[in-house]
């Protein structure tokens, strides 16, 4: 909760949706669609950059966690 509250502030934002917007103007998420799954890939991608994991590999590995969580289990490894 606090890193969210700290990425809030660093990104000018007051609300979730503000958050997420200033990341998608700041080029570091790209998505067609706020959905849930969405959601969850910023939630991941804040939580490993409070970690120190880069931006760029953060987001990379986000969407990558996000998009295994889903998969039905026979595609899974």
């Amino acid at each position: 909760m606090l890193e969210e509250i700290d990425a809030y502030a660093i990104l000018g934002a007051t609300t979730r949706e503000d958050m997420i917007r200033s990341l998608i103007e700041l080029g570091l998420i790209e998505v067609r669609k706020h959905s849930k799954l969405y959601v969850e890939v910023v939630e991941e991608y804040l939580k490993l950059v409070s970690e120190g994991v880069r931006s760029d590999k953060a987001i990379k590995i986000a969407k990558m966690r996000v998009i295994k969580r889903h998969l039905p289990k026979q595609f899974q490894a």
